[in-house]
């Protein structure tokens, strides 16, 4: 080999060298994300226990590369650095978490800090990582039968959800990514008892609760619903459009309330904004097509069908049977699409022989829509 290729080679090896060390030190420093647990017990009469978590770490601005706080080092630390902590920890759980109940609405718990180590465990070794443990206990708000909580979208962590129930943990845990809410925890409240709802019933029906999940909770449903009935004049062609979003959003709706299939909200929520820009502006660039407009319908009806599945879940805990449930649930949801597509067809009848219909009525309500669900898409995507 040329002396000079060598003396390349040589020194190529050892930049690579040099970096690999770098990237494994790296690794080596580096740890995992923390998440933040929330674990409320319903087990005190008339009371509510709530305890959340804090790694030292959440602190941080890049909490990967903080260290963990070891035992060996909490020992050396002074009682004005652990008072720091408490009171960033107060500081940090409204930052990051809303606690709500169902009525009663939205509580601020008062928190007692104590340190203890990880999951709960005695302090035994040295290497054993200590995390801030907040308390609070609280009267249970007065007629409550579900409660929640709300990952706020300010924080940048992930909020765990996890309870008990009269000393048993409810089988359904909860990741909370920043703005996302967890589904209602369902219970009997009162001074002698907390336990879960045998039938899932919560402070409202869920025939309405199916009802509430287009008119008023989704608007982006409710819309899409006013877009392609907004076009149909003919009863025919009208019927055909609502049995396939019928059919489309059932089918989904089914398959993600059974557990059998889910999809994240990050992607759903943006293709149900992407489906109102479309009907519109179908609407107004073809108008005739209608046979790509049932095969568009039906597509953008299994994405609705994903969102109203997840709120069904939101309403009601996975590990109660819910077959009647998810029955009214889908009642209701098909009661407010026959009262918006009335509603349309009320509001638009006087005109609808008008020759200027089309131009003074579906054009501008369709591009209102169109700028509407635009608008959602940028914010979901950006969200």
């Amino acid at each position: 080999m040329h002396k000079g290729n060598f003396a390349f080679v040589s020194r190529t090896r050892g930049i690579a060298g040099a970096l690999g060390s770098l990237l494994l030190s790296s690794l080596a420093e580096a740890h995992p994300t923390p998440v933040v647990p929330v674990r409320t017990g319903f087990d005190l009469p008339g009371s509510v226990r709530i305890g959340v978590e804090i790694d030292p770490r959440c602190f941080a601005e890049d909490p990967e590369q903080e260290p963990y706080t070891y035992a060996r080092a909490f020992a050396n630390l002074s009682d004005n650095a652990k008072e720091v902590w408490r009171k960033q920890a107060r500081r940090f759980i409204p930052e990051h978490i809303i606690f709500e109940f169902d009525p009663g609405g939205r509580v601020e718990p008062e928190f007692t800090m104590r340190f203890e180590l990880k999951d709960g465990v005695e302090f035994e070794q040295a290497e054993d990582v200590v995390v801030i443990v907040a308390e609070s206990v609280i009267d249970l708000p007065a007629g409550a039968r579900a409660y929640r909580i709300h990952a706020r979208k300010a924080g940048f962590l992930t909020v765990m959800f996890l309870n008990e129930i009269g000393g048993e943990p409810v089988k359904r845990v909860q990741a909370l990514f920043p703005g996302e809410t967890s589904y209602w925890l369902e219970f009997r409240g009162g001074a002698g008892s907390q336990e879960v709802e045998e039938g899932g019933g919560s402070s409202r029906s869920s025939l309405v609760e199916g009802f509430a999940a287009v008119l008023p909770r989704g608007w982006d449903h409710l819309l899409f619903i006013v877009g392609f009935a907004l076009l149909s004049w003919n009863a025919g062609r009208l019927l055909r459009q609502a049995a396939a979003f019928t059919l489309a959003h059932v089918l989904t709706l089914v398959i993600v309330s059974g557990g059998f299939l889910a999809a994240p909200a990050s992607t759903v929520e943006p293709l149900i904004a992407a489906s109102l820009v479309c009907v519109a502006v179908d609407n107004v660039m073809r108008p005739t097509k209608f046979r790509w407009r049932l095969a568009m319908i039906f597509v953008f009806g299994l994405a609705h069908g994903f969102g109203l599945g997840a709120d069904f879940l939101d309403h009601h805990p996975q590990s109660a049977p819910g077959g009647l449930r998810l029955a009214e649930f889908t009642l209701g949801v098909e009661f407010a699409q026959v009262a918006a597509i009335a509603a349309v067809l009320l509001l638009t009848f006087k005109w609808r022989e008008w020759e200027r219909y089309r131009a003074r009525i579906v054009m501008p309500v369709s591009l209102v829509i169109a700028a509407l669900g635009f608008w959602l898409m940028v914010e979901r995507l950006g969200g």
